[in-house]
């Protein structure tokens, strides 16, 4: 699933290559990973393809609140066996992100 869809960012600006930056884990500022994101084009659209899942399971309670109470669980970056779906499923019914996962651009949350 894309986190960006831009026809601002073209393949001139962006380039081919991976697209990389350091992120605060839990804000600490001390305790930072890498968060990569590959450029892909489609047409005259730049799309950011995260290397690792988008997760916001952990926000669940926020969007209810919000009156957000759809959501939709992208799997493709998994490969379908039952341990990694149980794994997924089990995050979700504890409103709790996936290990190994981002929160993207969500950290200011919704209002």
């Amino acid at each position: 699933v894309p986190v960006v869809r831009s026809r601002i960012m073209t393949k001139e600006i962006l380039g081919e290559e991976e697209i990389t930056e350091r992120a605060r884990d839990s804000g600490a500022e001390e305790s930072c990973s890498l968060v990569s994101f590959s450029p892909v084009y489609e047409s005259k659209l730049a799309l950011l393809i995260p290397a690792k899942p988008v997760s916001l399971f952990a926000s669940r309670r926020k969007f209810h609140e919000c009156g957000i109470n759809n959501f939709g669980v992208d799997l493709s970056f998994i490969k379908p066996d039952k341990k990694s779906w149980n794994s997924v499923i089990g995050a979700y019914n504890r409103q709790e992100n996936i290990l190994d996962s981002v929160r993207f651009n969500f950290k200011r949350g919704i209002k």
